[in-house]
C-alpha cells in the first residue's frame, strides 16, 4: 500500500514472528498496526486487521475501530466506513467507556461522509448517525455537531446545518466561529443550488417553446 509500505510490512513479519515463537500478538500489538495503516490511508488494511484479530480469538477494543475508522476517514472511503460502524453497533455495551470511544467512531463516520465528492454521498447518511447515536445511547458532542456540519458544508445542506446549530445551542454547546461559518456556506451552497435548478428549468422550457 502507499505512504509507508516498509513499515507495514515489518508491523507484519513482527505479528507473525511473535507468533512463531509462541507469543500470541496482543491487542496493543495489533492496534499499532492499524494506526500505521491509518497514517497511510489504507482502510483495506485496517479492515484486514481487524479481521486477523477476530481469527485469532482476540476482541477488537475502542482503540481498535477509532484508527480504524481514521483510516477510512483519510482513505474517504464511505462504504468502509458504513461497513465498520456497523461492526461496532454490534459490540455488547459493557462498559461506560464505551460509548465515548463509539462516540469518535460516529464522528470519523461523518467526516469521512463530509469528505465524499459532491453528489456521490447523500447528505441524510451523515445525518441519521444522530439518530443511531442516540438509538446506541451515545450522547452526540460538540465535535460529532462539527463533522455534520463540515458534510453540510460541503453537499449544500444549508436548512439541515441551521437545524443543526440551534440543536447545538440547546445542547449547551456554543459552536465556533469555524463551525458557523460552515453553516453559512452551506446556506448558501443550498440556495445557489435553488437557484441553479430553475435556471435549468427556465432554459428547457424555452428551448421547448
Amino acid at each position: 500500500a502507499e505512504g509507508g509500505s516498509a513499515p507495514w510490512d515489518a508491523a507484519i513479519r513482527l505479528l507473525d514472528e511473535m507468533e512463531l515463537r509462541g507469543l500470541p500478538a496482543s491487542v496493543r500489538a495489533h492496534n499499532a498496526a492499524i494506526e500505521l495503516r491509518a497514517a497511510a490511508c489504507d482502510a483495506a488494511g485496517a479492515r484486514w486487521l481487524l479481521e486477523r484479530m477476530e481469527r485469532r480469538g482476540l476482541q477488537p477494543d475502542g482503540y481498535s475501530y477509532t484508527s480504524a475508522m481514521k483510516a477510512c476517514g483519510r482513505a474517504a472511503d464511505a462504504a468502509a466506513a458504513a461497513e465498520l460502524l456497523e461492526r461496532a453497533e454490534l459490540i455488547p455495551r459493557r462498559r461506560g467507556g464505551q460509548r465515548q470511544w463509539l462516540e469518535r467512531v460516529y464522528s470519523g463516520a461523518a467526516l469521512c461522509f463530509a469528505a465524499q465528492p459532491v453528489g456521490q454521498a447523500p447528505l441524510a447518511d451523515a445525518l441519521s448517525l444522530l439518530d443511531r447515536m442516540r438509538r446506541s445511547g451515545v450522547r452526540p458532542t460538540a465535535h460529532t455537531y462539527s463533522a455534520l456540519l463540515r458534510a453540510c458544508s460541503r453537499h449544500g445542506g444549508g436548512r439541515e446545518a441551521s437545524a443543526l446549530l440551534c440543536d447545538m445551542r440547546r445542547l449547551g454547546f456554543v459552536p465556533p466561529a469555524e463551525q458557523r461559518q460552515f453553516a453559512l456556506r452551506a446556506s448558501h451552497q443550498g440556495v445557489l443550488a435553488v437557484l441553479e435548478t430553475h435556471v435549468v428549468g427556465g432554459a428547457a422550457r424555452e428551448a421547448r417553446g
